[in-house]
């Protein structure tokens, strides 16, 4: 698996570039392809090349929604839930 999808350190695309900037007041450190540091407030510069974790979570998405429909699914399944639940209250 490796050698085929991932070239051995050395002879990666862009490996070694600055692609982003990490800023703080103490210090200031460039960042470069292949960085395990991940995008937080105080890097600038283009974070598309930067590492973008996804835990195991990841493989529980199967669509990708506008935030609306997301919200219109939530308040409809709350709604739904609290009807069912305290619906034998009201008997």
């Amino acid at each position: 698996m490796g050698s085929r999808r991932r070239p051995p350190s050395g002879n990666r695309p862009k490996e070694g570039v600055t692609v982003a900037q990490s800023r703080r007041p103490e210090i200031e450190v460039p960042l470069v392809s292949y960085t395990v540091m991940p995008p937080c407030d105080y890097i600038s510069g283009p974070t598309e090349d930067l590492p973008f974790y996804a835990g195991q979570s990841c493989s529980l998405v199967h669509e990708i929604l506008p935030a609306g429909e997301i919200v219109r699914r939530i308040a409809a399944e709350a709604a739904a839930l609290s009807n069912q639940r305290f619906a034998p209250m009201g008997r």
